[in-house]
């Protein structure tokens, strides 16, 4: 499950940029509650963790991105009203 976060958290900044990050936020979360309850005997806390950083990462982007495109819309209307 590490591993699958890991790859879905690099995946979302070059193919899926919402779905891949949706995907490495819960699978590595999942990932490190399975890690704490193995009580040592499995390992990767580290890949789930950058994974779920990745994901949260790419979707602050994509949200500071929608509200980017938004203001340009509500600017460029506004400039439009006043002509």
């Amino acid at each position: 499950m590490a591993i699958v976060s890991l790859i879905a958290g690099i995946a979302s900044f070059v193919f899926l940029p919402l779905i891949g990050a949706i995907v490495a936020i819960i699978t590595g979360n999942n990932a490190r509650k399975e890690i704490a309850a193995s009580n040592g005997m499995q390992s990767g806390d580290g890949m789930a963790k950058v994974g779920v950083i990745l994901g949260w990462v790419n979707l602050v982007l994509s949200a500071l991105c929608v509200c980017g495109f938004a203001a340009s819309f509500v600017l460029a209307a506004m400039r439009r009203g006043r002509r």
